[in-house]
């Protein structure tokens, strides 16, 4: 629970590309495959709507205090 979530794309996780500068955790296997199919939908253009209710129920079913949207097509999406 204090460490930050980091949702990123699975090649991230799997070289604990963000553990490098911080200590953070990421999401179950499971997790990560909706974290990666929501990040093609944004690279294919898909409806924002839908994908911000995927995103959010994602992030609201975690434990952490803080999630870090760690890649650029979710950042750049939330904004």
């Amino acid at each position: 629970e204090g460490m930050p979530l980091i949702l990123c794309t699975t090649t991230s996780r799997e070289n604990n590309m963000h553990r490098k500068f911080l200590e953070c955790s990421y999401p179950e296997p499971f997790v990560q495959a909706k974290v990666d199919e929501i990040i093609d939908r944004i690279l294919q253009g898909a409806d924002s709507r839908s994908i911000v209710m995927d995103l959010l129920a994602l992030i609201e079913g975690r434990t952490a205090s803080t999630v870090v949207l760690g890649c650029t097509e979710l950042s750049l999406f939330a904004k």
